[in-house]
């Protein structure tokens, strides 16, 4: 079967199913309405009132023991209902050398066993930070810690820090939670309030690992990939021309610093130097949270900040500078550039510029999916060239800042 064959019987099937959600009102998910679809405390909170005992559920540990039984932890853990659940766990300031403090995202506390102690650190796009399951380790030394993330990845080496890959266990929402959400489901099916809200919960996990929430149509078009070898791989060529998409953020990025290269000779521009410390500015991709944008940080030594152990306050003026800075771009009037402060630790500020939109298509996506509009936009050649002209205009906006406002004589300007 010819591609274009394929692709509209696979239209016509997904037509069939989109009207048959609105006739059941399918599409309505209250998640996604309150715009917590991707917010990872959210789902932090949702999941850990499931697994709480004392929840509002009034089911007692039965969501817990679903949980523990998921991870083959039933007979390792002290299962009952003193289990203490918190989010957001304060642990303490983190200290300069980053080995102590932060916040974890769910602990699950047995006062009475703290050997049974587990850790649950959730990622939905956010990325890991430096020593970050060291840290939660070394406040919990008995604690078993689960790493949550959308597929199950690996936590990074920063984030280990002197702990080893099998002392984690991964989980992930595609696999993992939609096999809990499922149990919970069925033992909730005296439990209509409950049972809609886990279903409604289910489909908006299933959207964010791109998972079909219908198995009806899901078996249809593997009945149609699967009816031929040729269906078969047409299909295939189409996932991988869906798969080249996916990287088009990586291909316009490499343009955009090839533009960089051009007029500063370096992709990674060192601005000026306050003694042994220099201000940088570098343009990224945050895959995680769907969004182009400038940083602009110190470093010291050309080691960056998360990873140098030193006093902070060593460099005031710069952190005055990077605060002001935020402020400008921030209050600046007739302009849709704004600015977030990525870190801050010590009185630092390490300045993060998102991009904002040109015309009428925003390039800034702070969402789970990017739509057909926004692949069809981004993968237009003069598109291209009028994002990577205006991320030049807006270095050159920041250097011009730095060059207006610091007044020390003893700073060095390297552009």
């Amino acid at each position: 079967m010819k591609i274009e064959l394929l692709l509209q019987r696979i239209k016509d099937i997904n037509n069939k199913y989109d009207q048959f959600a609105k006739l059941t009102g399918e599409h309505f998910n209250v998640f996604s309405v309150l715009g917590l679809s991707s917010a990872e405390n959210s789902h932090s909170l949702f999941i850990a009132e499931l697994l709480n005992p004392q929840g509002s559920h009034g089911q007692q540990d039965l969501y817990l023991n679903l949980f523990f039984k998921q991870f083959d932890l039933i007979n390792d853990h002290y299962i009952d209902t003193t289990a203490k659940i918190t989010t957001e766990k304060y642990i303490g300031e983190i200290n300069k050398d980053y080995d102590q403090g932060g916040r974890i995202d769910i602990l699950i506390e047995y006062p009475a066993h703290p050997e049974k102690n587990i850790i649950i650190e959730n990622k939905i796009y956010a990325r890991d930070q430096y020593l970050q399951l060291h840290r939660y380790a070394q406040a919990y030394k008995d604690a078993r810690i689960v790493y949550l993330t959308l597929d199950g990845a690996e936590p990074t080496s920063e984030s280990l820090g002197n702990l080893e890959p099998d002392d984690i266990i991964c989980i992930s929402y595609r696999e993992h939670i939609l096999k809990w959400l499922d149990e919970c489901i069925e033992k909730s099916s005296s439990l209509p309030i409950i049972r809609e809200t886990l279903i409604q919960y289910r489909t908006l996990i299933k959207q964010l690992t791109n998972q079909c929430s219908n198995k009806g149509k899901e078996m249809e078009i593997s009945n149609i990939i699967l009816d031929s070898e040729e269906n078969f791989n047409a299909a295939k060529q189409i996932a991988n021309a869906v798969n080249s998409m996916d990287r088009i953020h990586d291909v316009l990025l490499d343009f955009m610093r090839s533009k960089f290269k051009n007029k500063y000779g370096t992709d990674f521009i060192k601005i000026c130097l306050f003694k042994e410390y220099s201000i940088n500015l570098q343009l990224t991709y945050a895959d995680q949270g769907k969004a182009f944008q400038i940083g602009v940080v110190p470093l010291l030594n050309n080691v960056w900040p998360w990873k140098a152990k030193f006093n902070w306050k060593n460099i005031e003026e710069a952190n005055i500078i990077h605060k002001l800075l935020c402020e400008h771009i921030t209050n600046e009037s007739g302009k849709d550039i704004k600015s977030t402060i990525g870190y801050e630790s010590g009185q630092n500020y390490i300045c993060r510029i998102p991009f904002g939109s040109l015309g009428t298509q925003s390039y800034l996506f702070h969402k789970p999916e990017i739509t057909f509009a926004d692949y069809k936009w981004l993968s237009n050649p003069e598109n291209q060239e009028e994002i990577a002209e205006y991320a030049l205009k807006l270095c050159n906006e920041i250097i011009q800042f730095l060059r207006d406002n610091i007044k020390n004589p003893e700073v060095k300007f390297l552009i």
